[in-house]
């Protein structure tokens, strides 16, 4: 395993997340770093989360700045989708009783030879296929 991360959609969409305060603020010197160290990895399907996530009201981004948001990652190596790795989405909901599509983000993360998984979503320090999950926002300050 290297020192590679896997960065789950929720911790990129905080970065430009006007309200989220800390966590916001924590995402992006996290990012920034990982890009800078070149240990970020992606997923076709992150990249493509976070296009639809950034394009909600809420977060208030045209199409111009969802592109520049996309290309800042441009960098960062992006696991393709293809049928091994669905398969292996469906191991991994059977194995750890994921969703799908949370299968899919350990497939990737497998594949793209990550020591760990990003993500709000995940168990904190829980293993899947290897790949140790963590959320970056634990000790965080709860902001109102």
């Amino acid at each position: 395993m290297t020192g590679r991360s896997f960065v789950d959609t929720n911790v990129l969409a905080y970065v430009y997340d006007r309200g989220s305060g800390v966590k916001r603020e924590l995402a992006k010197a996290l990012i920034a770093q990982q890009l800078a160290d070149e240990s970020l990895v992606l997923s076709a399907q992150v990249l493509n989360e976070l296009a639809s996530t950034l394009l909600k009201p809420a977060f208030g981004l045209s199409l111009d700045e969802v592109r520049l948001a996309l290309r800042t990652l441009a960098s960062a190596p992006a696991v393709e989708l293809d049928m091994n790795m669905t398969l292996r989405a469906l191991d991994a909901r059977e194995r750890y009783q994921l969703s799908f599509w949370d299968g899919l983000i350990v497939a990737a993360a497998e594949r793209g030879r990550c020591a760990e998984i990003l993500s709000e979503d995940f168990n904190h320090g829980q293993e899947y296929f290897g790949v140790r999950a963590r959320n970056p926002f634990l000790n965080a300050v709860s902001e109102a």
